[in-house]
């Protein structure tokens, strides 16, 4: 097939996806610039922002393909934060603690900054959050920005977050990353107060698209030429919970990307109408 011919589309993170998730994460670390230079490890970031979201809630975990089978962007969700958070240390924590290890002391690198963010996943949760229980990341490789994909991605969590009974949603965000600012308030994201929050923000917003204008909500269509349905147009495959991401033109995928003994402890939504 000719490249032009391919079109991009949204679906469910696969066990494939891991070094492309790897890739993307590294490369939009750093005030959404690359943070190669910056980390020696390239396992480093995506063991903190990305692979525990793939192993503990793959069901919220979304890539944009570029219609080849290659990841080049995702969006990757906890529907709980504190419960999150208690998982993180039980059962992530223990799988990576050996290859990164907590500093003794205060932190004295970017490195060392890092892996206490990494030992300390109690840090999600504040109580000013409290009424955004699910947070996010969202990451595209620089070639696959500003294309509405990245709000393609949202759309696909947010409405995965809404069958599942999650309620609101929220995001920390570095200050200096302007673009990405401007990029959550046009989708509907608002400051929430916390104190003494340092060098980032914390942005939140409802997980229902009630109330958006049409081109802020409703089915979206990118630069591809597809449309990707609400999550009360998709289907319920079989063995697949009500919410899964389609697009009316990508091939039919049985491949989910469920980790063997993931829980989703959100509410389960009830059947498909």
């Amino acid at each position: 097939m000719r490249r032009m011919d391919l079109v991009p589309f949204v679906r469910r993170y696969r066990p494939s996806d891991r070094a492309a998730l790897a890739d993307i994460c590294v490369r939009t670390a750093h005030e959404g610039g690359d943070s190669t230079s910056l980390y020696p490890d390239p396992g480093l970031m995506p063991t903190l922002f990305a692979f525990p979201y793939v192993e503990l809630e793959p069901e919220f975990a979304f890539v944009l393909d570029d219609g080849t089978g290659q990841a080049v962007g995702y969006i990757l969700g906890a529907c709980d934060t504190p419960r999150f958070a208690e998982r993180f240390r039980a059962e992530w924590l223990p799988v990576v603690a050996d290859r990164y290890p907590e500093p003794a002391g205060e932190p004295a690198t970017r490195v060392e900054e890092m892996l206490v963010l990494l030992h300390r996943p109690e840090r999600m949760v504040l109580p000013e959050l409290a009424s955004f229980p699910a947070h996010l990341h969202i990451d595209l490789l620089p070639e696959w920005q500003r294309r509405g994909f990245g709000r393609a991605l949202m759309w696909a969590l947010l409405d995965a977050l809404e069958v599942a009974g999650v309620p609101a949603v929220h995001l920390c965000m570095v200050r200096a990353n302007t673009a990405a600012r401007a990029f959550y308030g046009r989708l509907g994201f608002r400051e929430i107060d916390v104190p003494d929050p340092g060098p980032v923000l914390y942005l939140g917003r409802s997980t229902a698209r009630a109330g958006l204008r049409d081109d802020e909500g409703g089915a979206r269509r990118t630069d591809g030429g597809h449309r990707l349905r609400r999550a009360s147009q998709w289907p319920a495959a079989s063995g697949e919970r009500r919410g899964s991401v389609e697009s009316t033109t990508a091939p039919a995928d049985d491949s989910r990307g469920q980790t063997a003994g993931s829980e989703n402890r959100c509410r389960e939504p009830g059947p498909s109408p």
